[in-house]
């Protein structure tokens, strides 16, 4: 299971998050490599870090309708 590590900036509270899990409404929805996708209500954030190396200022926020992200779906059982 994956987990995400983000600063609260209005805090500067670390926090651990793992896929599913919400924060003030925005849950964790995916993980993959330097990217993370948040959800709250009808609109998802795409967080990307920077490379190594690249300073904080190279990092990338993308808000979209929920709706266009592909989520995948349930295991069967």
């Amino acid at each position: 299971m994956g987990f995400g590590i983000f600063l609260d900036q209005s805090t500067k509270t670390a926090l651990r998050l793992k896929v599913g899990e919400d924060y003030q409404g925005w849950k964790l929805r995916t993980i993959h490599g330097r990217e993370v996708t948040m959800e709250k209500d009808q609109q998802a954030a795409v967080l990307t870090l920077p490379p190594p190396g690249a300073g904080q200022s190279a990092g990338e926020v993308r808000l979209l309708p929920a709706s266009a992200l592909k989520m995948p779906s349930a295991p069967h059982r």
